[in-house]
């Protein structure tokens, strides 16, 4: 099952430096999101990743970045898009300080949450 994502605030095109402001002249139909991922108190660990949910941010079809910029972890995450960047099945992958992945059924993410900044369309 996958951990739905809420908006925070939206922009509506990315500079390619990343700053959040508008792309002057872009036909593009890129867009950014500042995004809030809650994993709730069930929610255990499942080793691959927790799948995060990006299409109720605004319609989001892909989702091709996702830069976490706050976390209550306290461990390292990263992204790994989906397939053909798919919305739905982005997943947040978490390491021990170890390096090594967290098991599934590991409980250190229960009630825990990310903010993340994703990039996409």
């Amino acid at each position: 099952m996958a951990i739905v994502a809420t908006i925070n605030s939206t922009f509506t095109f990315l500079n390619d430096d990343r700053s959040l402001s508008v792309k002057q002249n872009s036909s593009s139909r890129e867009r950014t999101a500042v995004v809030d991922i809650a994993i709730g108190a069930g929610d255990n660990y499942v080793t691959g990743g927790i799948t995060v949910d990006f299409t109720t941010v605004r319609g989001f079809k892909k989702v091709y970045s996702c830069e976490i910029v706050h976390q209550t972890i306290g461990r390292v995450c990263s992204y790994v898009p989906a397939a053909e960047n798919a919305a739905a099945t982005g997943k947040i992958k978490i390491w021990h300080t170890d390096g090594n992945e967290l098991s599934s059924g590991n409980t250190l993410t229960n009630s825990k949450a990310l903010r993340v900044i994703i990039r996409g369309y």
